[in-house]
C-alpha cells in the first residue's frame, strides 16, 4: 500500500476482523446481561446464585471462543481455549448442584435438623 493512499479508500480485512471479534464478545456479554436480567429469581441465595453463575460462565465461554476463533496470539488462544474447558467443567458441577438442590425447607421436610430440639434451643454449643 503507497503511503499517499487516502485512509478512506483502505479495505483492510484485519479490520474486518477485529470488528467480528469486538461484536462477538460484546454480543456475548449482552446475551449474558439480558438472561440475568430475565431469569426469574427464586429468592434462595444459593440456587439464584448458581443459576447466575452458569450464565456468567457461558458469558466467558462465548468470549473465549471468539478469541480462538479471531486471536492471532498464541498464549492467549491458549488462555482462552483453557478458560472453555474450565469454565464447562464448572457449569456442569453448577448444573448439577441445581439438579441436586433441595431449598433450606425441603431438607428441613427430610430431617436434615434433626440435630436440634424443637423449642428454645440455641444452635450454639453450651447455650441452652
Amino acid at each position: 500500500m503507497a503511503i499517499d493512499t487516502p485512509i478512506s479508500s483502505i479495505t483492510n480485512t484485519d479490520t474486518m476482523d477485529m470488528d467480528n471479534m469486538n461484536n462477538a464478545m460484546m454480543q456475548s456479554m449482552d446475551s449474558m446481561r439480558a438472561n440475568m436480567k430475565n431469569m426469574q429469581m427464586t429468592g434462595d441465595f444459593d440456587l439464584d446464585f448458581a443459576n447466575l453463575m452458569i450464565l456468567h460462565h457461558q458469558a466467558a465461554v462465548d468470549m473465549s471462543k471468539a478469541e480462538v476463533a479471531h486471536g492471532t496470539d498464541a498464549e492467549i488462544k491458549t488462555m482462552a481455549q483453557n478458560i472453555i474447558n474450565m469454565q464447562k467443567e464448572e457449569m456442569e458441577q453448577l448444573q448439577e448442584f441445581v439438579k441436586k438442590y433441595k431449598k433450606p425447607e425441603e431438607k428441613k421436610e427430610r430431617g436434615a435438623g434433626r440435630g436440634r430440639r424443637e423449642g428454645n434451643q440455641s444452635s450454639k454449643p453450651g447455650i441452652p
